[in-house]
């Protein structure tokens, strides 16, 4: 597919020459209105197309970045859960220690 009107073929717009015959007919008949009208029908389907594909890549584009983001966000939540997590299992883990040597001291005095 063609991304710019730059890179179009000239032998896409051979069917609106043929409303160019002659000088006197293109400026003093209505040559000027057929090529005009033929040259912005094929201009609005060239258009149209640039349009349709350049959409897609920007779209395809902005869906990529939007996937890696949301997968470096989600990435970002694990290890935040995971050091939260860990720093709870650490407290309860050392309270348990703690308690068992209170337990241990409870006993001793009884």
């Amino acid at each position: 597919m063609v991304a710019s009107l730059k890179e179009m073929s000239i032998t896409a717009y051979q069917d609106v020459f043929k409303h160019y015959k002659n000088p006197k007919q293109f400026f003093e008949g209505d040559g000027q209105k057929l090529f005009r009208e033929a040259l912005r029908k094929q201009l609005d389907k060239a258009i149209d197309r640039i349009i349709d594909e350049n959409m897609s890549k920007v779209s395809d584009h902005y869906e990529q970045q939007w996937y890696k983001t949301i997968t470096a966000i989600d990435e970002q939540n694990k290890n935040a859960l995971t050091t939260i997590y860990e720093q709870r299992l650490e407290a309860l883990q050392s309270d348990q220690t703690l308690i068992n040597q209170y337990k241990a001291l409870l006993d001793q005095l009884n």
